[in-house]
């Protein structure tokens, strides 16, 4: 989900390297506040990746990630992937890849 909150949150920008866009889309500003946020995982780090995961399933119609059909959120995932620039499909490829 990293590339997609990244992605679809983050406002990438060419070049530029996917952890930047998905910190911007947590409304981290310095990659210091990212990182010790993330290696305490605090209750406000998981509440902000919780709401942007929420927010790009409802860009593809699942108002509730937690309650829907296994279908439909199976469907809006490949939707959301197939949406990614060629970059970030590559990208996702090479983390597939790494965890089949």
């Amino acid at each position: 989900m990293i590339d997609a909150v990244a992605f679809y949150l983050g406002e990438p920008k060419p070049e530029e390297s996917i952890m930047a866009a998905y910190m911007r889309a947590l409304g981290y500003d310095h990659s210091f506040e990212f990182l010790k946020a993330c290696d305490a995982e605090d209750s406000d780090f998981i509440e902000r990746v919780t709401v942007a995961r929420e927010k790009v399933f409802a860009k593809f119609g699942i108002d509730d990630m937690y309650k829907c059909d296994s279908r439909a959120f199976a469907d809006a995932a490949k939707r959301i992937k197939a949406g990614f620039s060629d970059s970030y499909k590559a990208d996702f490829r090479d983390v597939e890849a790494k965890f089949a």
